[in-house]
């Protein structure tokens, strides 16, 4: 870069990354960003690395899996690798399967049926044949990792503190805010 940002295009800045949070749409920071490096005049190379950035984000918005400009993943043998977003999702129905467990003292089975019911909009849930059963399943998965490596193990593990920490009520409207955002189109 060959100069800092001035006080108004810093301002511009935040605006922009504002603008991004508030319409929960990260193409619009990474345009922000590039904005800002264009203005202290960063050069064409400097930027391209974000530029290409940009195009990768722009094509998973718009409902591409893969972006042209990755590289392409390795073939893998065995199961498929869950995502990050669909091992939240588990955890979330699973941390309020618990909490259902704990707060009204029912069986594992009757918690796991009421968060699958709260909870069925969620692609996660959706996609199980018997969301119930299916969280009950993530459950003991989760409790079968002793490496604790799994992301499932790991979020879980983070809920089942704050479930310790707060009002019952409050995490459970905090799980299904973490929900909702999971949830392209309601029924």
């Amino acid at each position: 870069m060959t100069r800092r940002p001035t006080g108004s295009e810093w301002r511009a800045f935040r605006a922009a990354l504002v603008a991004a949070a508030r319409e929960d749409n990260p193409l619009l920071a990474v345009s922000g960003v590039l904005d800002l490096l264009a203005v202290c005049g960063a050069s064409n190379v400097e930027r391209e690395a974000l530029g290409k950035l940009q195009i990768v984000v722009a094509d998973l918005l718009e409902g591409r899996q893969q972006s042209a400009l990755l590289p392409q993943p390795k073939r893998r043998r065995g199961k498929p690798k869950v995502s990050y977003a669909a091992e939240e999702q588990r955890a979330i129905a699973c941390a309020l399967a618990e909490l259902y467990q704990q707060r009204d003292g029912v069986p594992l089975r009757a918690a796991c049926a009421r968060a699958a019911r709260v909870l069925r909009h969620m692609p996660e849930m959706r996609e199980a044949r018997t969301p119930a059963i299916a969280i009950a399943k993530w459950r003991e998965a989760a409790a079968e990792d002793v490496s604790r490596r799994t992301a499932l193990r790991l979020i879980l593990d983070k809920f089942r503190a704050r479930i310790a920490v707060h009002a019952p009520r409050k995490m459970e409207a905090a799980f299904v805010a973490m929900a909702r955002r999971y949830v392209k189109n309601p029924e």
